[in-house]
């Protein structure tokens, strides 16, 4: 089995590269000249030196591929321009580089629960829900579905849309994790908002699974969920409470909970956003963050993975919680 993998080197790409060299699959990647690539040295992967944006760098790669892996995307930079031309155009542009080779390898777009949306109650979204994107990032993941989705008639496609992820190299979480160290959990104003969340080796066995063997989209005009799978862990914390899973995870003292007002939190991201746009960098506290925070809760259910893929979460949320505090220990990141 030969796979090519987009977005081998960001915090996904990563265990995806490691699980399928695990597997024993022959590895190749997309990556710029100025990517790391420590890890696909690691796995003994070929790089194609390339940009999503230009099919010809890596047209050769696709056509001997078995499975391509879509993972190439922007985080963290909605105001960006290049934000909707990465996630919407290269998907469209790989799904072409797709359909034209000689063996038309499957598709798997590893898209957001932002694609779909969030949900009013507490109960989980199944994938036929119709999609209703709230903020920038989950238009441009919808765009995207639809842009690959657009090539189903010729191509087998699969979609793969996560909650959030955490675990070992994750970037965004680890912040929290140093807060409550602190003894400090601030809930930019939706402390009750309710989350499904995905250890990120558990998503990549998935993702793969899905890619090998998962259900394709049945036609571009398919509005049944077909294709798609959520993979989410059983537990649906809080936002509050993952700050006592996270401090019982470190075994420090349940930290103190500050709830900001929604209007202050929409300032916060507001200077956060403008400082890193001046400084022309990405940050997690952006205004496309907090409308995402603010629209309700995020959760799904992994029931089709389940039944489909035979898909399960590896641990429960508090043993990952603890690995993943021990990880990030080890490493010197808190």
């Amino acid at each position: 089995m030969r796979v090519f993998v987009t977005g081998a080197t960001g915090f996904i790409g990563r265990h995806v590269l490691l699980s399928l060299a695990a597997r024993g699959a022959g590895i190749e990647v997309l990556a710029r000249p100025s990517s790391d690539l420590s890890v696909v040295d690691e796995v003994h992967g070929v790089v194609s030196t390339g940009d999503i944006l230009s099919p010809p760098s890596y047209q050769e790669a696709v056509s001997r591929s078995d499975l391509v892996i879509h993972l190439a995307s922007m985080l963290k930079r909605p105001w960006d321009p290049a934000f909707t031309s990465i996630h919407v155009d290269g998907t469209a542009a790989l799904a072409s580089a797709c359909a034209v080779a000689p063996r038309r390898p499957p598709l798997l777009v590893v898209s957001s629960l932002a694609a779909l949306g969030p949900t009013e109650r507490e109960a989980p979204i199944e994938e036929d829900r119709p999609p209703s994107p709230v903020s920038v990032y989950g238009r441009a993941k919808r765009d995207a579905e639809l842009r690959a989705i657009a090539f189903s008639d010729d191509l087998p496609v699969t979609i793969v849309r996560p909650p959030a992820v955490y675990g070992p190299w994750d970037t965004s979480l680890v912040r929290l994790f140093r807060s409550v160290k602190r003894g400090v959990h601030v809930a930019p104003g939706n402390a009750q908002m309710r989350l499904s969340m995905v250890q990120v080796e558990d998503l990549a066995e998935g993702i793969i699974e899905a890619g090998l063997r998962g259900e394709r989209v049945r036609s571009p005009h398919a509005e049944d969920g077909s294709g798609v799978y959520c993979m989410a862990g059983d537990e649906r914390p809080t936002y509050g409470e993952l700050g006592a899973l996270v401090a019982d995870a470190m075994d420090v003292s349940a930290p103190r909970t500050i709830v900001l007002p929604r209007f202050a939190s929409r300032w916060a991201a507001l200077f956060s956003e403008g400082l890193a746009r001046s400084l022309r960098r990405s940050t997690v506290l952006n205004r496309d963050k907090i409308l995402e925070a603010h629209s309700g809760d995020w959760l799904c259910s992994s029931q089709k993975a389940m039944d489909q893929l035979s898909w399960r979460p590896s641990q429960s949320l508090a043993e990952h919680l603890r690995d993943t505090a021990a990880w990030y220990s080890a490493h010197g990141w808190l």
